[in-house]
């Protein structure tokens, strides 16, 4: 079932927040596709998960109306400022649930923006077509990253 128009901006939205443009890498959620690639995500999963991940979705931007204490506010219409705010408070919340949610979130974007060919390139990455070797290679490189910062 297609992702509605509403759907749609509240994922450009967390899109464009965790990948924003004049980051890191040149490429943003935007041009990386992120939306597209979760609407394909979503087709693949079960009728059960894909309406849990919907209802989170939906539930993650309407919560933003008690975050910004207005009954009609919502993250995919507010500020950039307000949005990486509202998003740091999930990160760094005292919830555990609402922590273990922003990592479903990130997690989920995540990997639809690394599967960017251009985001791969700016990784370092030769991307060679075949997802599954590329993330072996990704994973090697964090690795081996993470162990020389230890």
């Amino acid at each position: 079932m297609p992702l509605s128009s509403s759907e749609k901006r509240v994922l450009r939205a967390i899109g464009q927040t965790l990948f924003p443009r004049g980051g890191a890498i040149r490429i943003d959620g935007l041009d990386a596709e992120v939306v597209e690639y979760i609407e394909d995500y979503l087709d693949r999963l079960p009728r059960l998960d894909r309406w849990q991940l919907r209802a989170f979705f939906r539930a993650f931007d309407l919560g933003y109306a008690v975050a910004a204490r207005h009954p009609s506010a919502r993250f995919h219409s507010a500020r950039p400022d307000d949005r990486h705010e509202y998003l740091a408070s999930w990160e760094n919340s005292p919830r555990y649930a609402q922590r273990m949610g922003f990592q479903g979130l990130k997690m989920v974007f995540s990997l639809a923006y690394a599967e960017c060919g251009a985001v791969k390139t700016g990784m370092g990455m030769t991307p060679t077509g075949d997802t599954e070797i590329d993330m072996q290679t990704a994973l090697q490189d964090l690795a081996t990253t993470a162990g020389k910062v230890g």
